[in-house]
């Protein structure tokens, strides 16, 4: 039986304006950047699948340091909107584009483990859905009246409906508040849809709402989530490092 085969691409761009050079941040001993690109080698899904990972940047004291700890590097300089747009470049820049998925994994998010990575992958390969996500159940007022955290409302198929910004869905009194879903920002594409969308223009909710993966949805490219326990936590700031090593630290 021909295995499945998955690539892992990772953006990573030096520029920040709130923190310069983030992926080559260090954590505990080891780069931001290192992490990530280590956790998503997967290694307990050999007989399933094959995983290629790559990280895929602009600037060369980056694509130095991945290469100094045996990483793969995809060079693309070109200014694109998005990191989905900057894989899907990186994708076409390939001479070997015979996948069955391509993961986006922000280069930002080092918690993010490669057993789960393997779960995100096998139910996308199990399933209909152009794309695959996570989500997170989430029983915080607080956060979901926060608009820096994006909430996704998932049908019981496993289908999502919309993303937003906003709190959704709609609560006409606090005390009907039990939990909601969060979405973790991971993608995985199947090479059709991930062309349909980067070749698609911008889409009016995208645009309203500033979430690119409602340009998906307005496509009518369809978008699953597999639920995830895990405690993520990116890296926007300077300070989040602390945060992070102590987290790592336990």
């Amino acid at each position: 039986m021909t295995k499945s085969r998955v690539l892992v691409l990772i953006p990573a761009r030096y520029a920040s304006s709130r923190f310069p050079g983030k992926p080559l941040a260090q954590i505990a001993g080891k780069s931001m950047i290192q992490r990530v690109f280590e956790n998503c080698t997967l290694k307990g899904a050999a007989a399933s699948f094959d995983i290629q990972a790559y990280v895929v940047t602009d600037n060369q004291e980056i694509e130095t340091h991945v290469k100094s700890f045996g990483g793969n590097v995809v060079r693309v300089d070109d200014e694109v909107e998005s990191g989905t747009e900057r894989i899907y470049l990186a994708f076409q820049k390939s001479s070997d584009k015979k996948f069955d998925l391509i993961i986006n994994v922000q280069g930002d998010e080092p918690l993010l483990t490669s057993s789960e990575l393997e779960r995100l992958v096998q139910f996308h390969l199990d399933s209909k859905f152009d794309i695959a996500t996570l989500v997170k159940k989430n029983e915080s007022l607080e956060e979901f009246k926060n608009p820096n955290i994006v909430k996704a409302i998932v049908a019981p198929t496993g289908a999502c409906l919309y993303f937003s910004r906003e709190s959704i869905p709609h609560l006409k009194e606090e005390k009907d508040f039990k939990s909601w879903w969060q979405h973790i920002g991971v993608y995985s594409y199947r090479p059709k849809a991930l062309q349909k969308f980067c070749e698609s223009p911008l889409g009016v909710y995208e645009k309203t709402e500033r979430l690119e993966q409602l340009r998906a949805l307005e496509e009518g490219l369809s978008i699953g989530a597999l639920v995830t326990n895990l405690n993520l936590m990116g890296v926007d700031t300077p300070e989040d490092i602390k945060k992070l090593a102590e987290v790592l630290s336990e």
